[in-house]
């Protein structure tokens, strides 16, 4: 996914990200941060479905809705953040040494200049201890990769931004933005400098 058309950026010049995207080896999932059980325990889902038959069956209908919901969950808390929340390969095209969008808990993994040529790790220099950022005086496009911990209060807006769009689904005037609950969770996380405004 391009997020730069998703969250659009006026980058030129020194310190700026041009564009960005997620390069993630699509043959694995992603091990999601929150769970289906998680979020029913956590929504108090309960109870049985009637199968006609038997009688009684474990109330299990909607686990793929709900897988769905999260992982939506998850990826817009991602986007509000600018953090990582699982697993991730990332390239970026930037200018000067900006802080890489999603690098929380990064590293660095190659550096090429602008035709493709792999810079030598002894001509830049990593900046940051959580979010990184390249040193190097031209252009260049950098790939890294990120397997962080999501936070417990950020697997907790996964979950209350899930039971929001899992009790408001098919309302076209809550599509599209975070709920009240989940924002107030994850704005604590949102970097100051967020190349996604």
């Amino acid at each position: 996914m391009k997020l730069s058309s998703l969250y659009p950026n006026d980058c030129t010049g020194k310190n700026q990200v041009h564009e960005w995207a997620d390069i993630s080896n699509d043959s694995g999932e992603a091990e999601e941060p929150v769970s289906v059980a998680d979020f029913s325990n956590y929504a108090r889902l309960m109870g049985f479905e009637d199968d006609g038959e038997s009688g009684e069956l474990p109330f299990d209908s909607d686990n793929d809705l709900i897988s769905s919901l999260l992982i939506g969950s998850r990826q817009s808390i991602e986007a509000y953040t600018g953090r990582s929340l699982v697993a991730h390969t990332w390239a970026a095209r930037v200018s000067g040494d900006p802080v890489l969008p999603f690098s929380n808990g990064g590293t660095i993994t190659e550096v090429k200049d602008l035709n493709g040529n792999v810079v030598d790790p002894a001509n830049y220099k990593v900046i940051g201890l959580d979010f990184k950022s390249v040193s190097l005086l031209n252009d260049y496009t950098v790939t890294y990769s990120v397997d962080p911990t999501c936070p417990e209060r950020l697997k907790t807006a996964i979950l209350a931004e899930a039971l929001f769009r899992y009790e408001n689904r098919g309302d076209k005037a809550e599509e599209g933005r975070l709920s009240d609950k989940s924002l107030a969770i994850a704005m604590t996380f949102k970097s100051v400098n967020s190349w996604l405004q």
